[in-house]
């Protein structure tokens, strides 16, 4: 009696912590994200950001960066693969590399300092991620202040991105920007084609307000600095934005269609998409427009709306 006595609460302890443990998520043993390996593919910049550092972190509840998780380089076209045994939110960071300015064809060198970032709520196996400068602003975002939910506030940010710049049927994390300066580049989807020519406009820009394409580091730094709040006018919740920039980010939007005019007339475009006529601002259409995917798309964990859905014009 007395050993049963002595047993007894220790059992009933036992019992109740098992039950706290299984009731609040608690995984017994090896989680998932230490055992499984999964291997993420992908792309960073526009066109061929040759040996560039690429670095993932884990992302802490608050959206601060965590450990490391694994790092590559990618290669002379632009692409990366890295596998990883994580699952969970992350981020990806790129530094560094060389590749051919889009708007000039000079090539740049952005340096250690330029970052260019993309957050993903959490990786699968075959996962595409894809760094450039809305994945950089939609990250900005998504990890100043996520709230309590980081992966709904990491896809609710790349969403609004896509919306602010007129592509909401575009997952910005999953579809690879169409390079514009390559021959060929109108067999890619609509999508990808109207993706690559955003980002190659922000290029043009700077060549439009006779800035060097090496202040595009400064121009996709200052953009994000400034969409931390969710809007572009040059505040932070109501205080002027740090540091400089070449192009105001009040004036971005506004400068934006003619930017992509002005490259889709020059002698950089070489894809085939044509300047539409004067007066249809936003609606560049391509030659022989590829035959619309079906609605869906990807939809992984972290993305946004898969799919393009659209009829081969360009927003």
């Amino acid at each position: 009696m007395r050993f049963l006595k002595t047993m007894a609460p220790s059992l009933l302890t036992q019992a109740f912590c098992l039950a706290i443990t299984l009731g609040c998520g608690i995984i017994i043993g090896n989680p998932p994200s230490v055992t499984e390996e999964r291997t993420v593919t992908g792309s960073a910049g526009v066109g061929n950001l040759s040996n560039a550092q690429v670095t993932l972190y884990r992302l802490n509840e608050d959206g601060s960066q965590g450990t490391l998780v694994g790092a590559t380089q990618t290669d002379a076209k632009g692409n990366f693969s890295i596998t990883v045994k994580y699952f969970g939110p992350v981020a990806f960071v790129v530094t560094g590399g060389q590749y051919q300015d889009p708007a000039s064809g000079e090539t740049v060198q952005p340096g250690s300092t330029a970052i260019l970032r993309a957050a993903v709520g959490g990786i699968r196996a075959d996962d595409a991620v894809n760094i450039h400068a809305l994945t950089t602003l939609a990250a900005s975002k998504a990890l100043q202040s996520p709230g309590t939910d980081l992966i709904t506030a990491i896809r609710k940010a790349q969403t609004d991105v896509a919306e602010l710049f007129a592509i909401s049927d575009v997952d910005i994390i999953a579809v690879r920007p169409g390079d514009l300066t390559q021959p060929g580049s109108l067999d890619a989807t609509a999508s990808e084609t109207r993706l690559g020519l955003i980002l190659t406009a922000f290029s043009q820009m700077l060549k439009d307000e006779g800035q060097k394409p090496t202040q595009l580091p400064l121009l996709i730094n200052a953009l994000a600095e400034d969409y931390k709040d969710g809007k572009l006018d040059n505040l932070v919740q109501g205080a002027p934005i740090p540091g400089t920039s070449p192009v105001n980010p009040k004036t971005v939007l506004e400068k934006l269609d003619p930017a992509k005019r002005n490259f889709l007339d020059s002698p950089q475009n070489k894809s085939g998409v044509k300047n539409p006529d004067s007066g249809t601002s936003g609606q560049t259409q391509t030659q022989n427009p590829p035959e619309a995917p079906e609605p869906g798309g990807s939809g992984g964990p972290g993305n946004g709306p898969g799919g393009d859905g659209g009829n081969g014009s360009l927003q």
